[in-house]
């Protein structure tokens, strides 16, 4: 995998999905690929409705979908065009749960205290008539110094805690073809018959890169269409 790659599985995703895409920020200079006005960081504080909301005002994403869902791109090389590190990130619009926040609240009476306190301050920023959202984003890392936890892995929200550590990395249309196989299963099934869809997974497959890792203690993903 090399930035030219990238930004090739990038048009493919422009190309093959065109029609569920409303906005492209991709941006890349000369190590790295991400998108404009790129802001880099996690907030694990904030309810994930709040982080949505913040990105989406900022434009911190590469692509927008039609049903304002993003996903984020982040690849940096070095000057012998080695992958340095990477971020794949996809964030689903916040769903509603069937609970306002002031029905939530009458939840709390058989709480245990110390679960009662943490929930407050939770959602104390909410007015009693809101809906909690209880959507979150996912992410796929790569870091090649990392040397704490697995170089290469899929994690959930902001739990640093859990990951799935992963064999490669994949690009960015297998990634985007993941998302639109699970969240947008019409589009998928319309496009995944097609002769440029099968073109692009090919190219991607053919490029993936191995993180030339393995641990005893971890579950093992192999990426997406592989």
């Amino acid at each position: 995998m090399n930035k030219a790659d990238v930004m090739q599985s990038i048009r493919n995703i422009r190309s093959v999905y065109k029609r569920i895409l409303q906005a492209d920020y991709v941006s890349d200079d000369e190590n790295s690929v991400s998108w404009r006005n790129y802001s880099p960081g996690i907030n694990r504080s904030s309810p994930y409705i709040v982080d949505y909301r913040n990105l989406l005002d900022r434009q911190q994403y590469s692509l927008l979908f039609m049903d304002n869902s993003f996903v984020q791109f982040y690849f940096k090389f070095d000057d012998r065009n080695n992958l340095k590190a990477a971020k794949l990130g996809y964030y689903p619009v916040p769903i509603n749960s069937s609970l306002t926040v002031a029905q939530l609240y009458d939840e709390f009476d058989d709480a245990n205290d110390w679960l009662v306190d943490m929930l407050v301050e939770q959602i104390g920023a909410f007015s009693a008539d809101d809906n909690v959202s209880n959507t979150s984003h996912l992410r796929f890392d790569f870091d090649s110094g990392a040397s704490s936890h697995y170089k290469a892995h899929l994690q959930f929200g902001g739990v640093n805690e859990f990951r799935l550590s992963s064999e490669k990395v994949p690009l960015p249309f297998s990634f985007v073809d993941m998302v639109v196989k699970c969240f947008m299963k019409e589009t998928w099934t319309a496009e995944s018959t097609t002769r440029q869809h099968q073109e692009s997974t090919a190219f991607d497959l053919a490029r993936f890169f191995h993180s030339e890792e393995k641990a005893k203690d971890s579950l093992f993903i192999t990426c997406v269409n592989s």
